[in-house]
């Protein structure tokens, strides 16, 4: 085998591209996806052409059996084809994230209750009251004020009921939350109160920065 053969890899017997999956299944607009199949490299050592829909993405490296494409800003859920010489190959389809709200700053994960509605911290830096502790996001994407009375909300979860526990890194206190915006003390003392879950007996974790729980 020459040494361009090596370079080449496998030729593609039909002449025609094949994707057999795209790793991840769902990506970032930015974000870089794997692309797995066979006869992906053209000729030449020349570099594929990948579709994200109507969008060509940019190619990171490509070989035979592999291709690494950065996902366009603009791309949407959709097919990814990649094409050789004017050989397109199947199509496999990825979901691509949109952007749902801006100009927050939530320092842990976002929470979902059960009517599907999206609860995100501003927490801002610490000992800074910031005008809104906690968004709401609704199933339409509107985003309103919800929480304002909590200095560096941190993070957001719901128990069993639904009932929403908020943590605050500034106080080390993790309080209950109701519908209707109002609050009340749960626990204290929990140190710089990050990260609350839930497990399956209904037990409440709070982890403190210093690396305590």
């Amino acid at each position: 085998m020459t040494l361009s053969d090596r370079l080449l890899g496998k030729k593609n017997v039909n002449g025609h591209p094949r994707i057999e999956a795209v790793s991840p299944s769902a990506a970032l607009p930015g974000g870089e996806v794997r692309i797995l199949g066979s006869g992906l490299r053209p000729p030449e050592l020349q570099r594929p052409r990948v579709r994200f829909g109507d969008i060509e993405g940019s190619i990171v490296i490509s070989a035979d059996d592999f291709v690494i494409a950065k996902v366009p800003q603009e791309a949407a859920s959709g097919s990814v084809v990649v094409s050789i010489d004017g050989q397109s190959s199947n199509s496999q389809h990825i979901k691509v994230a949109t952007t749902i709200a801006e100009n927050l700053h939530p320092v842990t994960n976002p929470a979902l209750d059960a009517e599907g509605n999206i609860f995100v911290t501003f927490s801002g830096s610490r000992g800074e009251k910031v005008p809104v502790s906690i968004f709401k996001i609704d199933t339409n994407y509107n985003v309103k004020p919800f929480l304002v009375d909590v200095m560096n909300a941190t993070a957001i979860a719901f128990d069993r009921a639904g009932q929403m526990y908020v943590s605050s890194r500034f106080d080390g206190a993790v309080y209950k939350v109701a519908p209707n915006g109002t609050m009340s003390s749960y626990a204290e003392s929990m140190g710089v109160a990050t990260g609350i879950a839930f497990d399956k007996h209904e037990n409440l974790y709070v982890g403190d920065r210093s690396g305590t729980i």
